[in-house]
């Protein structure tokens, strides 16, 4: 497993174990601590429509419909696909990673999330 999967398992998984299988999730918390949105059914949804979450107003009217290929630019350096975004994040250069990331998260693609209305 790579250490970002291995990350964003620690983090994101242990909340919706405490929530009860079937809860809906909305933000990922560590340490009481709201880090993001959760990635669940992150493919097809528009981008900064996760409920309880408080989105950047670039987010929220950047356009994006996340698919494969708008993430991809978006994890390899946040900041160039929405300039404004509060991501604190580099980046992952390594296509492969990438790759490995993407797999992983369709692995939630039919994860409850609670979403914006």
């Amino acid at each position: 497993m790579s250490k970002l999967r291995f990350a964003l398992a620690c983090v994101e998984w242990p909340r919706q174990e405490k929530r009860g299988p079937g809860a809906a999730l909305d933000l990922v918390s560590h340490r009481g601590r709201d880090l993001g949105p959760v990635l669940n059914g992150l493919f097809g949804r528009k981008a900064g429509t996760v409920a309880r979450y408080s989105y950047t107003n670039s987010n929220k009217s950047s356009g994006i419909t996340w698919d494969e290929t708008t993430f991809s630019e978006y994890i390899k350096d946040p900041k160039a696909k929405v300039p404004g975004t509060k991501m604190a994040f580099a980046g992952v250069k390594d296509e492969q990673k990438i790759k490995d990331l993407i797999a992983y998260l369709h692995t939630f693609d039919k994860a409850p999330v609670g979403l914006a209305q």
